[in-house]
């Protein structure tokens, strides 16, 4: 399971081990070794604690050419294990890159509990992202975030700002018919559709 784990490194993989190591104790040294390599590229079974015998296998390659820290497979085991601390500390490495939308949302969703500004900002960006497609399937996928970040905002007390954000976008799009019928949907105003003459 480490070998598999150290050639393709994943969050299920990551579980696979623990899962497997389960017995006699093993995984907090497992855990400690992984976790090094993630950060540093170091092969576990060259630290002196490594309690796992060599496998016979073909050792994996050290990482070459990977981003170091593997910081898309950090933030997702930091969120697997309920870490918001970490899942900050691995997002905020670079967060200027984009992780991919649905990272970025389960960030936001990780940490709104322990940092809520944060999955405020989030879920703002992803939900601006998706506006600037200027396509109706992304006005719908930026309806999902702007939930979220209402249901968080009305849950901090800001209500105030959510509505007064709501009116910035509205100002700011106000030319696009297709995200004024979304936004109403979220204010759960009728829509109203224009009549022809």
């Amino acid at each position: 399971r480490v070998d598999e784990f150290l050639r393709r490194p994943s969050q299920s993989a990551y579980e696979e081990c623990r899962k497997a190591t389960r017995p006699g104790n093993l995984w907090p040294r497992v855990r400690q070794g992984l976790m090094r390599f993630l950060e540093s590229g170091a092969l576990p079974w060259e630290e002196k604690d490594w309690p796992l015998p060599d496998t016979g296998l073909t050792p994996p390659a050290a990482p070459r050419g990977r981003e170091l820290p593997m910081r898309y497979v950090l933030i997702d085991i930091a969120i697997h294990e309920k870490q918001p601390d970490q899942v900050l500390r691995w997002y905020d490495v670079k967060p200027e890159d984009y992780v991919g939308a649905d990272r970025m949302d389960r960030v936001a969703t990780a940490v709104m509990e322990y940092a809520p500004d944060r999955s405020v900002g989030l879920w703002k960006k992803l939900a601006e992202w998706e506006i600037s497609k200027v396509q109706p399937s992304a006005y719908e996928a930026a309806a999902v975030y702007l939930r979220k970040l209402s249901g968080l905002m009305k849950k901090l007390g800001r209500e105030a700002e959510w509505k007064d954000y709501l009116a910035g976008l509205r100002a700011a799009h106000a030319r696009k018919r297709r995200l004024m019928e979304t936004l109403d949907t979220l204010e759960k105003r009728p829509i109203v559709k224009s009549v022809r003459r």
